[in-house]
């Protein structure tokens, strides 16, 4: 059974392709399709009944079988034609064929699935004569963090030419793409303009095995990305806390994880991508073509144009797993200590603070080393399948927790009980549970209830970082705030990119539910500290700042804006972000 989306529920235009696919399924009813089925009963809800196909999917069957033989191919794609025959013997478009899409019934036959982006004969010409496509859902739209909340027209083109058509000439003052959401404030937002989704803009387009280079649409998600390549022995080699981001959200903010101080940020990967500017063309950019560009995007927000596809080196890894050092450390001298004293000894390192710790104890953390496991280091069951991680089953918070259950008794009760839950020593552990434990909770963000969080993540230089986190520390401390999920990493090289965030220093991250005016207040004291200390505010976090404290916190600003006026003279790619902190005129 399918349903619609809850994250669609006031789109139109989506709700009606939704509308469409049982009948499109119903008309090009074929062997190698997947039969829509009818019902009796009078529907009171809308949703549309399929035969049950037991999978696997094409992409499940191209990892177990990396090296099929020829004739087996030549069978997948007779019956894939076939089915395409179908679909064109009803002037029907399926335009979201992928691996994913395409499922093998128990007797092996190949069913394609999925019709919401068809293009039928006759029903396009309608909407041409309507001009659906600009047709917007006027929606309500937050970050990760769901604060703040703003109302934005949101498109989702189906194709790029409908992206280069929206860019140029869709109605709204100013236009920002919206990978999956996970930016924690106003970056993906455009208040009173338009937000253009890329869910559908996601093929990957090629891969060189010898290289490591693949080559993908910027739909594209990280999830997507490990889930195809890890079992042919390719990790993406920066990642941040979570999978659930697009290749172009991880461009715009480029993001960075914990090994920065090994791998530099995705800016260090990335070899080059495809532009779409303001004006509808589309130019190559990478460190020899259109260097400024290249360098203005990376970090850039979203600000300089679309990025339609990109280029990217995967790292080759032996396995899915990590050998983690966890090493627990009472203060924050102890922390800063051991970072210096295993200096270069790992590639991934980490800390959880306990940013509520007060007196001697201030700023005590876990620190979590790890590089990744030798196959000799794994238990005897993940040797025998060492590329493939176990699937754990996900949690759901089902609703917004009642405001307030993240308050200080609650949260330094969870410290506590995290403190006291760890110990030194060495653990193998897979890849999922090391760098994306979050993950395993479907909607975790609803535990800060309706009001929401701010996502604080700053970055203080080597020389004086001590002084500069016990000040944040301490200001966090007076407040009373229950700031929350507090970790700690090391900083190594910048990118180049204009307004990349990471540079060699720490950076200091924690949440703060509840934005109030009295939450406002102590964020503006956090930014002043960071300010004096020579540091800055991650962008793609930030929803606070103000826009004097910009210019110090990001020396390349002017350069960067005189690279986006050239580019983008009309400033129609712009976000509430933008406008807020100055980079864009309202």
């Amino acid at each position: 059974m399918k349903t619609p989306s809850v994250n669609y529920e006031d789109d139109p235009e989506y709700i009606r392709r939704f509308v469409m696919e049982p009948w499109i399924g119903r008309r090009v009813a074929h062997r190698n399709i997947v039969a829509i089925k009818g019902t009796e009963r009078r529907k009171t809800f809308l949703y549309y009944v399929m035969e049950h196909i037991p999978g696997p999917t094409l992409r499940q069957w191209m990892s177990e079988n990396p090296n099929p033989e020829i004739g087996e191919v030549l069978e997948i794609v007779d019956q894939l034609i076939a089915g395409l025959r179908a679909f064109e013997r009803r002037e029907t478009l399926h335009q979201d064929l992928k691996p994913e899409n395409i499922v093998f019934d128990e007797l092996g036959v190949i069913k394609i699935l999925d019709f919401g982006s068809c293009r039928v004969a006759g029903i396009q010409e309608i909407d041409a004569a309507t001009d659906s496509r600009f047709r917007p859902a006027r929606r309500k739209v937050a970050g990760w963090g769901n604060f703040p909340i703003e109302e934005c027209a949101v498109y989702r083109p189906e194709r790029r030419i409908e992206l280069q058509e929206l860019v140029t000439s869709a109605p709204e003052p100013h236009v920002i793409a919206r990978g999956l959401g996970r930016a924690y404030g106003d970056a993906a937002l455009n208040r009173g303009s338009a937000v253009l989704l890329g869910q559908r803009l996601d093929r990957i387009l090629e891969f060189d095995a010898e290289t490591g280079v693949l080559w993908c649409e910027t739909g594209v998600s990280l999830s997507e990305v490990i889930d195809v390549f890890l079992p042919r022995g390719f990790f993406f080699p920066v990642t941040p806390g979570t999978k659930f981001i697009s290749i172009g959200g991880a461009i715009a903010a480029d993001v960075h994880g914990k090994n920065h101080h090994h791998d530099g940020s995705i800016g260090s990967w990335l070899l080059d991508f495809r532009l779409l500017t303001a004006n509808g063309e589309i130019l190559d950019c990478s460190r020899e073509s259109n260097p400024d560009l290249f360098w203005a995007t990376i970090g850039g927000m979203g600000l300089t144009g679309y990025v339609l596809d990109a280029r990217i080196t995967l790292k080759p890894v032996d396995n899915a797993y990590v050998t983690v050092d966890y090493e627990k450390a009472p203060s924050l001298d102890a922390v800063l200590e051991s970072f210096l004293r295993h200096e270069g000894e790992h590639v991934y390192e980490v800390a959880w603070i306990d940013a509520l710790a007060k007196g001697a104890h201030l700023g005590r953390g876990i620190i979590m080393r790890a590089n990744h496991s030798s196959r000799d280091e794994l238990s005897p069951d993940a040797r025998r399948d060492p590329m493939t991680v176990q699937t754990k089953t996900a949690l759901t918070v089902p609703f917004n927790a009642p405001n307030g259950t993240l308050n200080p008794l609650s949260v330094r009760a969870f410290n506590t009980a995290f403190w006291a839950a760890h110990r030194n020593g060495r653990h193998v552990v897979d890849c999922n549970s090391f760098f994306y434990p979050l993950d395993r909770v479907n909607y975790w963000n609803r535990a800060y209830g309706s009001r929401g969080c701010i996502q604080y993540q700053a970055l203080v230089p080597p020389t004086n970082g001590r002084e500069a986190l016990i000040e944040l520390f301490e200001t966090i401390g007076r407040a009373n705030w229950p700031a929350f999920l507090s970790v700690l990493k090391p900083f190594g090289q910048a990118s180049g990119g204009l307004l990349s965030f990471p540079r060699p220093g720490y950076t200091l991250t924690f949440d703060l539910p509840a934005p109030s005016p009295k939450l406002l207040e102590v964020v503006g004291e956090l930014d002043q500290i960071v300010l004096r200390y020579g540091g800055s505010v991650y962008l793609a976090k930030d929803s606070c700042l103000h826009p004097e404290s910009l210019p110090p916190m990001y020396p390349e600003l002017g350069r960067f804006c005189d690279i986006k006026a050239k580019v983008d003279p009309n400033a129609r790619f712009s976000s509430s972000l933008a406008r807020r902190l100055g980079i864009v005129e309202e």
